[in-house]
């Protein structure tokens, strides 16, 4: 009877320390996601402002829902199994990509919160010190010849459910 108890002490032991370490390890990932999501070269995911609309849909065939003569819109989920996605819209003029709008949908607080912080870290290492309000951040970019904004809220109070919100935009008025 110790034995047999022993043993299933033992296995409890072993499921609740491999409960902790799935846990951990999920919000270990959670700066990779992010990273992920963002990509390593351009403005987002590769793509840079003043792109054209072709050189934007070769590279991102999948997940397009609807494409309009100025405008490319992605619904790209997490995973297969969560409901937790980011929308992204490539709105286009004759001047090439001016606006990336990011809509991230994560599947809690935690994470929204967890995906600002991480945002602005990787927004804050390519672009210095963003001016801050609470729930957001905003960053006045001069690159070349184009001037850029980029805003980083935290949009989960108006929506009364978790969402980020990244938006990239060349100014209209730097075109004319």
């Amino acid at each position: 009877m110790k034995f047999s108890g022993s043993i299933l002490l033992i296995i409890c032991f072993c499921i609740a320390i491999a409960g902790c370490k799935t846990e951990k390890k999920q919000v270990e990932s959670t700066p990779l996601l992010a990273e992920q999501i963002m990509g390593t070269s351009g403005h987002f995911r590769g793509h840079s402002i003043g792109d054209v609309l072709d050189t934007v849909v070769l590279s991102e065939r999948e997940f397009l829902f609807k494409r309009t003569r100025d405008e490319l819109n992605y619904s790209i989920p997490f995973s297969p199994t969560d409901s937790a996605h980011f929308d992204i819209a490539y709105v286009f003029d004759q001047f090439g990509l001016f606006e990336i709008q990011v809509d991230i949908y994560p599947a809690t607080n935690q994470e929204t919160t967890q995906f600002y912080a991480d945002f602005k870290k990787i927004f804050e290492s390519r672009y210095g010190q963003s001016i801050e309000k609470t729930g957001s951040a905003f960053w006045d970019v001069k690159e070349a010849e184009r001037q850029i904004e980029i805003t980083l809220r935290d949009e989960s109070i108006d929506y009364e459910k978790p969402f980020l919100s990244i938006n990239i935009l060349e100014p209209q008025s730097n075109h004319y």
